[in-house]
């Protein structure tokens, strides 16, 4: 479930100083494209979280203006005067795998088309992402709801499949937690066995 509590229009505006939807490719830097199709080792897992974290840090303006399409229709049910009348809901298309940037590059790794095949706003005819907003009676602020949606959508199927991996502090206070439970069992079987010989000798106390 896409979370965007707390967000609010004001708070988009800030991130985007919203004027024309190219410039959201602006801070793209397609270096940091991670090349990994799947996370089978503790390294993917690390360098799969290291990305996560510089997407995170750049936001929704980390994905680029090609990657996706947004279409204007009429919105429908209450909210006012312009509702039915002026093309107000942004309806956003992302091609899964999507395109790629204004370079021509991979900007999204392969390990994430995995799960967002998997979530309830993709659809196969054709293969994609599908998310509309029409929260608000501006254009403007449903396109950008739109795509801050579909960046919540990309960091929440990274977050499902990136595990972190074992710290070696972990695994030491991990093993040792498993050698006081062997100890502990160790010693209540001593204790049964004293218990059972001391029955065969005729000891019930």
């Amino acid at each position: 479930m896409l979370n965007l509590a707390g967000l609010g229009i004001a708070g988009i505006k800030a991130r985007h100083a919203y004027g024309s939807l190219p410039h959201l490719a602006r801070r793209f830097n397609s270096n940091t494209a991670l090349n990994l199709d799947r996370l089978t080792s503790d390294q993917d897992h690390r360098e799969a979280a290291r990305w996560l974290e510089k997407f995170k840090q750049d936001g929704s303006d980390r994905i680029p203006r090609t990657a996706f399409e947004i279409q204007m229709t009429r919105s429908s049910g209450p909210g006012g005067q312009n509702v039915n009348k002026l093309s107000t809901k942004a309806m956003l298309r992302m091609d899964v795998p999507p395109k790629p940037d204004p370079a021509g590059n991979k900007w999204l790794p392969d390990f994430i088309v995995s799960p967002l095949r998997a979530s309830p706003q993709y659809t196969s005819s054709p293969p994609s992402i599908l998310l509309t907003s029409s929260t608000t009676r501006s254009a403007a602020q449903n396109k950008l709801l739109a795509i801050e949606k579909l960046y919540q959508l990309i960091v929440s199927s990274a977050e499902n499949c990136i595990v972190t991996p074992t710290s070696e502090e972990q695994k030491e206070k991990v093993a040792r937690l498993v050698q006081r439970e062997e100890r502990r069992r160790r010693e209540e079987k001593v204790k049964r066995g004293g218990k059972k010989e001391s029955r065969r000798k005729g000891n019930w106390d």
